[in-house]
Parts: C-alpha cells; sequence; structure tokens
C-alpha cells in the first residue's frame, strides 16, 4: 500500500473588485492566480480568488455594498481592484462599490493593488462623468501608494502573473498580528465549505464498533445519525417543513454536544455563516435561524431550524468542458472523475513529489486538477472524504461507516457531482479497503434529455492520501 504525505497548505485570500464594466479582467486575474497557484505548489501556499459572484451570500439583509464587505472582506489578505472606463454605482456610502472596497480594506490595514485601464474604449461605451470620477479616485489614492496601468486584458495578465508572487511575499511576510486575516476561520463561506474535521464529539452509541481493518458490515443508511457544521450528531427527529426549512431535534446528555449546538446560534449583529448539512440520502448547505433547548429528566434537546442556501447542486448554469492534455473533458466527465476522489481516491490530489518536466505539461495537469477540485463549486473537493473519516475516527468507538456515508453524500451534493443519490453502500472492510457502491443523478440540463447518471463501484484504501 504506497503512502503520500498529506498535503498543507497556507490560504490566502485575494478578493477581486471591479465595476461592472470588467468583466473580462475579472476572469483574467481568476485565470492568473489559479496558474500561479499551480506554478508555486511547492511553497506551501494557495491564492484564493474571493469574488462576490461565488463567495457572497444572496439576500435582503441591508445595504448590498456593505453585506458584501462584512462577509467577503473578512475571508480576504489583499484586495486586487481594476477600473475600466467606469467608477461604478453609488452605494450610500461612496462614490461606487469598487471605491468603497479600497477605502474598507485601506481601513482594516489590509494590502491593496489598483490596475486602472489606459487603452482604447470605444466612444458609445465612455460616460465623461465616469471617466472624471476614475481620474479623480486615481490622483487622490496615488498620493498613498504605488498603482498599476495596462492597456490590454493580455497586459494584465502578464503583469500580475510578475507582480504576484510580490504580493505574496509581502502578505506573508507581514506579522499575523497586522494582517487581520481572515484566512484561518474555521467556518467558510458557501464556495469554500470544509468537512474535513469532523468528529466533534457525537453521541456515542452503546454497540457501536471502532473501524478495523476487517469487517463483514454494509451500510446503505447512516440511521439517526446527521451531519452539522462540523459535528456529527444523533438526531431524534429530521423535518422538512412547507416554507422549505428543516427542523431538527437532537438529543444530549454531553457536554460536548451540548457546545457544538450551542455554536450554532446565529450571530445578534449579522446573518449566521453557511454550515454543512447532511441526513438520510440527501444534504444541503445551510445557514441556521433558530437554536433552541429545553432540559428534561436529564437529557437536553436541542431543536434547530435550518434555511437550505439557494444552491445549484450536481451541476450549476457555469459548467462547461474543457480541454488540456490533448483531451477534451466535458462537465460529466469532470464530475465523475471528481466523484472517484471523493469515494476512491481516484484520481488522487495532484501530488508535488510527482510534478511533470515541462511546464506546459505541468499547468496543463495543474489546471485539470483545479477542475477536479471544482472551480465554481459550492465546496472545493480536496481530498477522499472517506479516508479523511476514517482518520479522524479512528479510536473514537463510532462505526466510521456511517459518518463516512454522510460525509460523502454532503461532498457529492456540494462538490457539484450529483442532484440526487439512488444508492451509496459502503463495506465490507477487507485488508484496509472499503467496498464502494454508488449511482446518483446530475441536475436535468436539457427539457427533451435524460440528466445523467452516474456510477462508481471499487475499493477505496482507508489510509489517508492511498490509492492502492
Amino acid at each position: 500500500m504506497s503512502k503520500k504525505k498529506s498535503e498543507s497548505y497556507r490560504r490566502i485570500g485575494a478578493m477581486i473588485g471591479s465595476p461592472g464594466d470588467a468583466t473580462e479582467e475579472r476572469q483574467a486575474i481568476t485565470d492568473t492566480i489559479l496558474k500561479w497557484n499551480a506554478a508555486n505548489k511547492a511553497q506551501g501556499l494557495w491564492v484564493e480568488p474571493v469574488k462576490w459572484e461565488t463567495h457572497s451570500t444572496p439576500g435582503l439583509d441591508g445595504r448590498p455594498q456593505g453585506m458584501i464587505n462584512e462577509e467577503l472582506i473578512p475571508q480576504s489578505d489583499c484586495l486586487i481592484a481594476i477600473f475600466r472606463a467606469r467608477a461604478g454605482s453609488p452605494t450610500g456610502k461612496e462614490l461606487s462599490g469598487t471605491i468603497e472596497e479600497i477605502r474598507e480594506f485601506m481601513r482594516v490595514g489590509k494590502y491593496v493593488v489598483v490596475y486602472f485601464f489606459e487603452g482604447m474604449v470605444p466612444i458609445k461605451g465612455i460616460d465623461p462623468d465616469q471617466i472624471k470620477l476614475i481620474h479623480q479616485f486615481k490622483e487622490e489614492i496615488q498620493q498613498k501608494g504605488l498603482t498599476e496601468s495596462y492597456s490590454t486584458v493580455d497586459e494584465l495578465q502578464a503583469k500580475l502573473s510578475v507582480q504576484l508572487s510580490g504580493i505574496v511575499k509581502k502578505l506573508t511576510s507581514r506579522p499575523a498580528s497586522s494582517r487581520k486575516s481572515g484566512s484561518s476561520r474555521k467556518a467558510a463561506p458557501t464556495s469554500q465549505l470544509s468537512i474535513a474535521n469532523k468528529g466533534k464529539g457525537p453521541n456515542k452509541t452503546k454497540h457501536s464498533k471502532a473501524p478495523s481493518s476487517s469487517t463483514r458490515t454494509k451500510v446503505d443508511s447512516s440511521d439517526r445519525w446527521a451531519l452539522l457544521g462540523d459535528s456529527f450528531l444523533e438526531a431524534k427527529t429530521v423535518r422538512q417543513n412547507r416554507d422549505g426549512t428543516i427542523t431538527a431535534e437532537v438529543p444530549s446528555q454531553s457536554a460536548e454536544v451540548d457546545a457544538a449546538m450551542a455554536s450554532l446560534r446565529p450571530h445578534h449583529y449579522g446573518r449566521s455563516k453557511p454550515v454543512p448539512f447532511a441526513h438520510g440520502n440527501d444534504a444541503w448547505i445551510v445557514t441556521v435561524r433558530e437554536v433552541e433547548s429545553v432540559s428534561e429528566g436529564g437529557e437536553q434537546l436541542w431543536t434547530v431550524v435550518l434555511a437550505p442556501e439557494p444552491v445549484e447542486y450536481g451541476g450549476g448554469s457555469m459548467e462547461m468542458s474543457v480541454q488540456t492534455q490533448g483531451k477534451l473533458y466535458t462537465a460529466d466527465e469532470i464530475a465523475r472523475m471528481r466523484a472517484g476522489r471523493i469515494l476512491l481516491n481516484d484520481p488522487p490530489p495532484l501530488d508535488d513529489n510527482k510534478r511533470p518536466s515541462g511546464d506546459i505539461a505541468m499547468l496543463e495537469e495543474a489546471f485539470l486538477e483545479a477542475q477536479i477540485r471544482g472551480v465554481s463549486t459550492p465546496v472545493t473537493v480536496n481530498d477522499c472524504i472517506i479516508q479523511v473519516i476514517y482518520n479522524e475516527q479512528r479510536g473514537k468507538g463510532v462505526n466510521f461507516l456511517k459518518l463516512a456515508r454522510l460525509g460523502a453524500i454532503f461532498m457529492l451534493k456540494a462538490g457539484g457531482v450529483i442532484e440526487h443519490v439512488r444508492k451509496l453502500t459502503l463495506g465490507p472492510v477487507r485488508n484496509g479497503k472499503v467496498h464502494v457502491e454508488f449511482v446518483g443523478v446530475r441536475r436535468k440540463k436539457y427539457v427533451n434529455a435524460d440528466p445523467t447518471i452516474i456510477q462508481l463501484e471499487g475499493d477505496c484504501a482507508l489510509e489517508q492520501g492511498s490509492k492502492d
């Protein structure tokens, strides 16, 4: 059985800010960051593009730009801002959303990089008032530091490709107390939820068994277990309400479960962060609306009301085919590969010790790796969740197969693989491997065509990082 050293990265959040006329630039910056990640993987750093399109949570909770600031700035270590031919629209606080973002980043002492377009703009696309606002703001901030210019999107990419290493160096060399970063947070936004650290004190059943190298047990149900936030818990009831919310009752006789439930209470001054929830054969990304508890007969009964986020499970509208390494991969083929990683660690994560020799080959392999992990999916698929949960639950006296099944269902849905689970059976376990059978249905994309079915069957090595 081969073993691979687990990968560990320091995340750097790079928020991308711009008015609405810089769509092409936003994508170019995203692509440049992903290529930089591939080329600099050995440094143990991962720069995450943070954008309102992928990281903000919809809602009618207040001023739109204020909501974006509140949610995205804590997730970001720096801001990369672009101005093309428009300054943007007033926010009620500043002349534009991008200007407000720049001022907010500077106010909290976070690093800001600003690019100004100096190329040709079609006459019909020019608004003199907007151009004037850009020039006025440019003159103002050039008193506070250096700005950069570009004439084409290609030039922007070329400059950022060179300058990004310097930006990262400045960020990583700053004292931790001065970064004020949200990069070490455990609760992730919708686009970056993680369930890598599970098993924080679930209710222990009297007859549960510890993970072993061999067992005849086959599991096609998770019974009363539920995944909520970063904990596995035994639920008394789970009810889907008419208004679309979900109500779960969780009994507790331990301080650990009480602490896990209490930590879910929404903050008095803001909306709660999206968290994972899985039960039975379904899973959602949810926000917590209410948490209540009643003590009776020495047992605490917790009631939590959850609101599912408006997420496209099983393939979003942004999915597309990609060509790399001389092959065209359809969105369904990439989804199958992602399912293989979640359930079988096949394909395994890109290995630093087996980098291709040519730069182009390296970038193409890294590009495919980014697609498998998920570029615009609610969660990224970095590892085999069955291996992760096995290693987390080892020695805790819990039948890990039921918990691994729940974690896998969440990752399959939130990872953009399937919309519905038809079958997921784990077991038996033999010689350090668990047998997996899976059938899932992708989102239906066309009225006159059946949805794609994804089927997988194979053995997953339980040691984390092992494929064989």
